[in-house]
């Protein structure tokens, strides 16, 4: 008879309902509390990104943050704050999806599910918003991903995509220029 282990339930659980799991886990959390000072004040930003810019000028910093903000809420008008909030579930599991399959070849898989489900456990304190912090975080293992991708295959289209992601992780916040270094890894590799 085989012994039951959390290893074991996590190595057999196929990919598609680990993430169907932890976004479940995240969305059951968005229906909880009210953010008035961040929440609100993105979500403004967010709603008038076109229809009037100039109020939201305080955030031009995370303008591209915004935009995606601001297209999502054109999307779906009608799912409101809510669907603000399941937009950055959506950042959040994108981001744990790009992780796995960058990673899945070069670490157990069981051991992998549980370092992913563990960051969803301590980042889940914080609303889920589109916030440049998870943009911030979706572009870069993007970026990695095709970068990686790229240099291993010599696949130049790839690196393209890969440099690409590196701007818009840029607009998404612009301290985030300082992901340009990622260019060493080219030369490193080369």
């Amino acid at each position: 008879m085989k012994k039951f282990s959390a290893l074991n339930l996590l190595d057999r659980m196929k990919p598609g309902w680990f993430f169907f799991f932890l976004f479940a886990y995240q969305l059951f959390f968005t229906f909880q509390g009210l953010d008035l000072s961040d929440e609100g004040l993105y979500s403004t930003s967010y709603q008038q990104i076109f229809h009037n810019p100039e109020t939201v000028q305080y955030n031009f910093m995370f303008w591209f943050s915004a935009i995606v903000g601001g297209a999502w809420a054109w999307l779906f008008p009608d799912l409101g704050l809510w669907g603000i909030r399941l937009a950055g579930v959506v950042i959040t599991t994108s981001t744990i999806i790009v992780t796995y399959y960058l990673l899945r070849k070069y670490l157990r898989r069981a051991h992998l599910k549980i370092g992913l489900l563990l960051v969803v456990l301590l980042i889940n304190n914080n609303l889920k918003l589109v916030h440049y912090n998870d943009l911030s975080a979706l572009f870069n293992m993007i970026t990695i991903a095709f970068l990686f991708a790229g240099l291993r295959d010599e696949n130049h289209w790839k690196l393209l995509l890969a440099g690409a992601f590196v701007a818009f992780s840029s607009f998404t916040r612009l301290p985030n220029i300082l992901n340009l270094w990622m260019v060493v890894g080219i030369f490193y590799y080369g």
